[in-house]
This record gives C-alpha cells, sequence and structure tokens, in this order.
C-alpha cells in the first residue's frame, strides 16, 4: 500500500521504518525542502536492540509528487495538527483515512471541522530522535486507534485494515471504541512524566529515584485525574500506580519533551499540562501542580528565542 507519513520527527520516521521495512510504499512529507531531500538519499537508519538498519523511504517537501493516499499517519506535533491536514487536503480521496497520533486532546475539535474521516492512534512506541533520519527505537509499547464519532461500515472496515497492517508492521496495534478515554489516560501520564523531565532535564526513570520529583509526579496526576473526572472520562482506579509504571518500563527513555528542549524547540506543554489547567478552570477545579509545570517550561521555552 502506499502510505504517507506526515512529520518526520521521532515518532514519524519510526513509523516510516517499520512500514517501509514490511514492504509499503511509504512517503515521508516533511515541511523542509533540504532535510526531505537527505533523508530521502541517506534513508532511515534506525537504531533497536539488536543493532541498527538502514531502510530505505520516499520524502519529500512537495505534497503534489504523491498524488491520492489511502492512509495517511498524521505525525506532526499537535500545534501544526490543522496545518499539517490542510496540505494534505489534496491526497485525499473517498476511501482514504487519516490517523492523528498528536498528544494531547485540544486539536481534536479542529481536525474534525477539517476532515471528513480521521481515526485517533494513542501509541506508547518508544521512538527518540538522534539526527536527521536516524531515530532509536526505544520500545515497543502498544498503540490504540479509533473514533471519536460514529462512522458507517466502510470506516470501520478501512480502520480494520489499518489494524491489520499495522501489526503486520511490528506495531502492536488495536482498535478501540473508547478510544478518548485512552487518549485521556495517556494526557494522564504525559502531565506527569514529560514537563518534569523536561524540568529536571533526566530520562523518565530517573523521576523515581528524585523524592521531590516523583512528589510533584504523583501530584500532577492526581490533579489531571480530578479533571478527567470532572469530563466525564472513566479513567482507571490508580493513575498514579499508572504513570510509576509508565516510568519504570520506559525508564532510560528520553520524553519527547525533554528531547525538544534540549534541541530549542517549541515543546507540547501547552497541549499537555496547559490542556489540564484550561480544562481545570472550566470546573473551577484548582491544579498548582499543572500549572507551576506548564510556567516552567514555558521560562524554558523563552529562552530559545
Amino acid at each position: 500500500m502506499k502510505i504517507c507519513v506526515a512529520g518526520p520527527g521521532a515518532l514519524g520516521s519510526l513509523f516510516a521504518a517499520l512500514l517501509a521495512n514490511a514492504g509499503h510504499e511509504v512517503w515521508l512529507l516533511d515541511h523542509r525542502v533540504e532535510r526531505a531531500r537527505f533523508v530521502a538519499s541517506q534513508g532511515i537508519i534506525l537504531h533497536e536492540a539488536q543493532g541498527q538498519r538502514v531502510v530505505s523511504v520516499r520524502a519529500t517537501a512537495d505534497p503534489a509528487q504523491l498524488g491520492l493516499i489511502k492512509l495517511i499517519f498524521l505525525c506532526v506535533k499537535s500545534a501544526a495538527a490543522a496545518g499539517a491536514v490542510r496540505r494534505l487536503l489534496p491526497l485525499l480521496g473517498p476511501d482514504s483515512l487519516v490517523v492523528a497520533l498528536q498528544n494531547g486532546i485540544a486539536h481534536h475539535r479542529l481536525l474534525a471541522e477539517i476532515l471528513p474521516l480521521w481515526a485517533l492512534g494513542v501509541t506508547a512506541q518508544g521512538a527518540t530522535m538522534l539526527a536527521p533520519g536516524v531515530v532509536r527505537h526505544g520500545g515497543c509499547g502498544p498503540t490504540s486507534v479509533g473514533f471519536l464519532s460514529e462512522v458507517g461500515a466502510s470506516a470501520q472496515r478501512r480502520l480494520q485494515e489499518t489494524v491489520e497492517l499495522m501489526n503486520s508492521a511490528g506495531i502492536a496495534t488495536t482498535s478501540r471504541s473508547d478510544i478518548l478515554a485512552v487518549a485521556w489516560h495517556k494526557l494522564i501520564v504525559n502531565a506527569g512524566i514529560n514537563a518534569l523531565t523536561a524540568l529536571e532535564n533526566c530520562a523518565n526513570g530517573d523521576l523515581l529515584v528524585r523524592p521531590a520529583a516523583l512528589a510533584s509526579l504523583k501530584e500532577a496526576v492526581q490533579e489531571a485525574a480530578q479533571v478527567a473526572k470532572a469530563s466525564g472520562v472513566q479513567i482507571a482506579p490508580d493513575p498514579v500506580g499508572m504513570t510509576i509504571e509508565v516510568c519504570r518500563n520506559t525508564a532510560a527513555n528520553i520524553s519527547s519533551m525533554l528531547q525538544d528542549v534540549r534541541r530549542r524547540r517549541q515543546t507540547e506543554v501547552e497541549a499537555i499540562n496547559g490542556m489540564i489547567v484550561r480544562q481545570a478552570a472550566l470546573f473551577g477545579i484548582q491544579v498548582p501542580v499543572n500549572q507551576a509545570l506548564l510556567t516552567g517550561v514555558q521560562t524554558l521555552e523563552a529562552k530559545f528565542t
């Protein structure tokens, strides 16, 4: 199948390499011409536990080169999602499906306003960008996909075909009818981990051995869980334990937010802790730790310019 992966970051590069390695015609869509040319000539160098390999992929910054695409994985940052899908509209046919894999939930409404059909993806795949076209696969966490609203039988079949395709490429994936709850669970976990790793400048697992950081993690998660419940989302009975378990399972992983900070790039803190703060305000809930994490990362970002 001809597949487009929009976004050449860590997750996009990982998905492009795994899908291309499975024999699909994969196009990695970038917004930077020189980087796209570089990846097209070099391929993606994929570092895995068993060694490294080079996977050839097509890459371009010009969507017009692709023609119609039946399956698109949207792997850009949440703040760039709406702009990216507008670039993708000419590639969509009546049977096309876009799978959006952004952190947070604030962009969902915007995507629904632009796209005729899209599915939400939530993944725990671990990926770290080492250099342009070079990615380390840090762990094979599960991926879930699903629709946020009722769709017809043909769309459901299309989603199931996508699940089978992803599994055959080594991306363990299931279809979920409760995908919004899955997204909220990841948001809660990310609220407890990502900003803290950026501020502490540490791998995920280090948060568990730093008493002050661990206390902040627990408080941030409890605040986020309270907001989720107020929003009508059914969450796991022990969100703190769930987050600590993720920390243990990804102990050596460098969070995407810390990767961004180290590269002096805008982070997704607005889509994660910022989302918790904004949603909490709607219900009159106090979330001081999430507010402090948001402010702390924003202070770091202000130094980038």
